[in-house]
């Protein structure tokens, strides 16, 4: 037996549906789970899917990170993937601690960090070790390999990434 939404509209047994152009609109928007405006609003504000190739991340640099933004032009997005290239050797040379929305992972790709939280204390992590932690809390990461560390980070928000 054939059911579900596609089905019921195709075969008009919808709730509401008849021919008239009001009521079609219903049973449109009855299917798609949202309004037609929402529909349209979403299409023209984001995408399926997005593409960075190696090499090619959005490059951001601070005096603690240089980063590489990984898929920035996917709209309406709520994760913000990022390669760090850690810099700072000293939390006396990184300075504040930051704090932003969120959560955050690490996944450290080279080398060794430590990661600094105000309220919990130092975690070194090497090359193959992964840290999840709300990211309110301050924080800092801190290069203390031999060699420059990166770290892939996902910081996550409810509100979506800064604009």
């Amino acid at each position: 037996v054939l059911s579900g939404p596609i089905y019921d509209f195709e075969a008009g047994t919808i709730t509401g549906y008849s021919s008239t152009p009001n009521v079609s609109v219903a049973g449109i928007e009855i299917f798609l789970g949202s309004s037609i405006a929402e529909t349209i609003i979403s299409d023209a504000n984001s995408n399926s899917w997005t593409l960075t190739r190696h090499g090619e991340g959005q490059r951001h640099e601070s005096d603690n990170y240089a980063f590489s933004y990984l898929c920035p032009d996917y709209n309406m997005r709520r994760m913000v993937p990022v390669i760090n290239t850690v810099k700072a050797r000293s939390l006396e040379q990184f300075g504040p601690l930051l704090a932003h929305p969120g959560q955050e992972f690490l996944y450290v790709l080279e080398d060794a960090i430590d990661l600094v939280l105000s309220d919990t204390g130092t975690f070194r992590l090497r090359a193959g070790d992964s840290f999840y932690f709300n990211s309110n809390i301050p924080h800092a990461l801190i290069s203390v390999g031999s060699g420059e560390a990166r770290v892939l980070s996902v910081i996550w928000s409810s509100a979506g990434p800064p604009p």
